[in-house]
């Protein structure tokens, strides 16, 4: 990794480039997912540029700007070519690269503003001489299941009962019944890099052995082959634990000096089998003692990954069981989706922010299908967010909108009670 710290020292007045490429690795998805990276814009200010697979619509951001959020000083640049089809295509997209280049100079005045410091990332900045801070070595370095496990363990951070690198179908089947015996009724295993719960499955006991095919072809990496990152042929195996009260996470930040910095508290909201992320409640939804164990064993393990050498944003994922255990199920090296409604929150209201209430979901609806954004905010036109209310939603990540009529929407409010009534409101259309 280059160090910019003398090179950028003098500069008067730092700026970002936003590029929030949805570069963890996916197969067969959607094209229009990797249209996540028009959610940067939250997090860009006066001088910024931020950089999209396609033009962000004037409506929403007219509808922004009535919220409060100015981007009259933000220069937006989008492809003009119509193949960016791959996950990674926006990287060699040479109109894009000549555009930024002629906004930016030399790039000395900014930096790259990533969602995962991958390698494209880093190419990609170093052609337009943009700071950039990470490595994207460390996605796979820190980022493994089984790398966390053993570092919680080595560092005495509750885990859940489980084994890490599991390569061998024996072994594998060994250590489920040994889960089995010790009470579970379920088991999941997931592969060491998969993300948004690709390989990924839950077993029950009563049907292990009929389902006992499956569980052989996962471990053999042939079910989730092409589907997850694959440096990695090893699993994690863990019980599935049936008292889950909620998820909370806990965000932070690594900077250049490695120095820890605390961002945020979540509660992960999850779909039907529990496992893939469907949004995000604010931190009201904790009670104060957990919020309090979260920052302070969440700074603490972040401590552990910056005296390795991690920089950057990193998250926290765990469980909290009816007996009030806490425990530390998973780490993201990177930023993750809660960031988007919460750094809103912050444009939105300022100081007042964390008294504010919020719930972001992933809302999906056949009438949506095949609509622009635009037709959504109509739609939504009696509970969209206004600066006189000071509450209401907003929807965002509205990639798969037209493809799949599936966008996220934060509510923001007072109370619980508001943003509930709210999000009823949005899901009954």
């Amino acid at each position: 990794m280059k160090d910019f710290s003398d090179e950028y020292a003098g500069s008067m007045s730092i700026r970002q480039v936003l590029l929030h490429n949805l570069s963890i690795p996916f197969a067969q998805a959607q094209p229009a997912l990797f249209d996540f990276d028009q959610n940067a814009l939250f997090f860009a200010f006066a001088g910024d540029v931020v950089v999209t697979r396609n033009v962000i619509s004037g409506e929403y951001l007219s509808f922004l700007a009535q919220c409060g959020l100015d981007f009259s000083q933000v220069t937006f640049i989008a492809s003009q070519a119509t193949s960016l089809v791959g996950p990674y295509d926006i990287f060699s997209d040479q109109q894009i690269l000549a555009r930024v280049r002629s906004t930016v100079g030399d790039g000395r005045h900014y930096v790259f503003d990533s969602f995962l410091l991958s390698s494209y990332e880093v190419v990609w900045a170093q052609e337009l001489g943009l700071r950039y801070e990470g490595n994207p070595d460390h996605y796979h370095r820190f980022g493994s299941k089984s790398t966390f496990r053993s570092l919680a363990k080595e560092h005495h951070f509750p885990i859940a009962r489980g084994f890490e690198n599991q390569k061998e179908v024996l072994d594998g089947a060994l250590r489920v019944a040994s889960l089995f015996l010790r009470g579970f009724s379920e088991i999941v295993v997931k592969h060491d890099e998969g993300v948004a719960a690709v390989g990924s499955r839950r077993f029950a006991r009563e049907n292990f052995l009929s389902q006992f095919s499956s569980f052989e072809k996962l471990l053999a990496n042939e079910s989730s082959h092409s589907i997850v990152a694959t440096r990695s042929d090893r699993f994690v195996i863990e019980g599935w634990y049936d008292t889950v009260v909620s998820s909370p996470s806990v965000q932070l930040y690594i900077d250049f000096d490695g120095q820890v910095e605390l961002i945020s508290l979540h509660v992960q909201l999850f779909y039907e089998n529990k496992m893939r992320y469907k949004g995000c409640l604010s931190e009201q939804w904790l009670a104060q003692p957990v919020r309090a164990q979260l920052i302070e064993r969440g700074l603490s393990f972040a401590r552990v990954f910056s005296d390795q050498g991690y920089r950057g944003h990193l998250a926290f994922n765990t469980i909290l069981l009816q007996d009030g255990t806490l425990l530390w199920t998973e780490l993201n090296p990177r930023r993750v989706m809660s960031s988007y409604p919460f750094q809103l929150r912050k444009r939105l209201f300022g100081e007042a922010a964390k008294d504010v209430f919020y719930i972001s979901k992933h809302v999906q609806k056949e009438l949506w299908k095949g609509k622009t954004i635009d037709f959504v905010l109509k739609a939504l036109a009696l509970v969209l967010f206004s600066c006189q209310k000071k509450g209401g939603v907003v929807p965002f990540d509205y990639g798969l909108l037209q493809s799949s009529g599936r966008l996220s929407v934060v509510a923001f409010g007072s109370s619980q009670e508001e943003i509930t009534t709210l999000f009823h409101y949005v899901e009954s259309l």
